[in-house]
């Protein structure tokens, strides 16, 4: 949380926050937002003043934060400082972490596109690496799976054993 949210005046803070808001946010939606920011004793106050207009408002907030000053202030400085730099770090720490969680992501996706040419196969089960039907080695599935136990065969295979009787044998 930015200090001088809770060490600005109501007025000032209001118009600080008029000034982000550019115009666009209705003076209810200012007011809960404005309201919020606000020490929780001037809440109090707020809250059960007759007074509607958000600009009467805050200059009761200026009256009462004048009145109040002294305590809120020391016991708010001591607390925001080690808070400050407890969130800074951790906003650092995520920073490391969404950037190795992108970098693991871009090397997942780089690596997935590589193995889109090879269809019906993801890199990590290919039999034979870069080995294609055209080379002398290749053989086909049933024959790489079973070896000579194999039922079937599909051509073009290049198994140098005994093929099957029956292109369509039972048992694989």
């Amino acid at each position: 949380m930015n200090t001088w949210l809770i060490i600005t005046p109501g007025n000032e803070l209001l118009r600080r926050m008029r000034d982000l808001a550019r115009n666009k946010m209705p003076d209810t939606t200012l007011q809960i937002m404005w309201t919020r920011h606000l020490p929780t004793a001037v809440q109090a106050v707020l809250a059960v003043t007759e007074v509607k207009d958000l600009e009467s408002l805050a200059t009761v907030a200026d009256k009462v934060m004048e009145a109040t000053r002294p305590a809120e202030i020391a016991e708010v400085s001591s607390v925001t400082s080690s808070k400050l730099s407890d969130l800074e770090d951790m906003v650092g720490k995520l920073q490391i972490e969404i950037a190795e969680l992108r970098q693991s992501r871009s090397n997942q996706r780089n690596n997935n596109s590589s193995n889109r040419g090879r269809p019906g196969r993801s890199g990590s089960r290919q039999r034979s690496g870069s080995m294609s039907r055209k080379n002398p080695k290749w053989l086909c599935f049933y024959h790489h799976r079973y070896g000579p136990k194999a039922a079937k065969c599909v051509d073009p295979c290049n198994w140098t054993g005994a093929k099957p009787s029956t292109p369509f044998a039972q048992g694989n």
